[in-house]
């Protein structure tokens, strides 16, 4: 086997999505600018084995070496992440009320932010963002200018952000068993 044909016969990543024309892009991760298109998927896939065979055939010519590609094990699929605490709030609710489990809330919401990321639709996180309606956020008792809410710098921020004040918030608390 030919050194061409063993890194070729190997796994490596591919993305495949759709640009803004319609064209279907596939890129290969592990070989940087390697990337073709396609009318079709099956195109894409298809002008991406040419534009894999013929990135190895340049670097190999070259002398250059060639990247094994990336191992899938590398990724434990567990990160520890450290939030402010009213975001962490934010979230638990949110997860309630989707009547899911807080750990499958935030993996729902970072898959579709990568599928909208890879897709093109959202380009920046702030810029792409944005804001609730007032209502969303302010529970019936809180009171707070909308200026100083979209500033992030009204008082009791938190408790607007988990949509409770006074009681609800202490109800919210112990139905959570005291974590809030």
């Amino acid at each position: 086997m030919s050194r061409l044909d063993h890194y070729l016969a190997l796994n490596y990543h591919k993305r495949l999505y759709q640009d803004d024309e319609g064209d279907w892009i596939v890129e290969i991760d592990d070989l940087p600018g390697c990337v073709a298109d396609g009318k079709t998927p099956d195109e894409a896939i298809a002008n991406g084995r040419e534009a894999m065979r013929s990135w190895m055939e340049s670097r190999i010519s070259a002398g250059l070496d060639i990247p094994e590609p990336s191992v899938a094990e590398e990724y434990s699929g567990r990160i520890l992440l450290r939030m402010p605490k009213y975001i962490h709030r934010r979230l638990a609710i949110q997860a309630q009320q989707e009547s899911s489990s807080l750990n499958q809330y935030i993996l729902s919401l970072l898959s579709y932010c990568c599928a909208q990321i890879r897709s093109g639709s959202l380009q920046a996180i702030s810029s792409a963002h944005e804001p609730a309606p007032r209502a969303y956020y302010l529970a019936p008792n809180a009171s707070v200018a909308t200026s100083s809410f979209q500033s992030g710098e009204a008082a009791g921020f938190d408790e607007v952000l988990a949509g409770f004040s006074g009681t609800s918030r202490q109800a919210y608390g112990a139905s959570q068993g005291g974590r809030a």
